[in-house]
């Protein structure tokens, strides 16, 4: 994830895995990368959906 610096260090792990990744592997900052991707759930932009056990989309 080193290579992904055209977006603010928040916004690293949520804009991944919109665009596919579905494994944040040894981001720089753990603790960034985790309340990120719960505040992009919590406002909406990563919706958590049931189906066929748990997943994850996003508008």
């Amino acid at each position: 994830m080193s290579g992904a610096n055209v977006v603010e260090p928040d916004r690293v792990a949520v804009e991944a895995f919109k665009a596919g990744n579905d494994i944040l592997l040894n981001p720089p900052d753990v603790g960034l990368a985790y309340n990120s991707m719960l505040e992009a759930v919590q406002n909406g932009e990563i919706i958590e959906e049931s189906e066929n056990g748990r997943r994850f989309i996003w508008e």
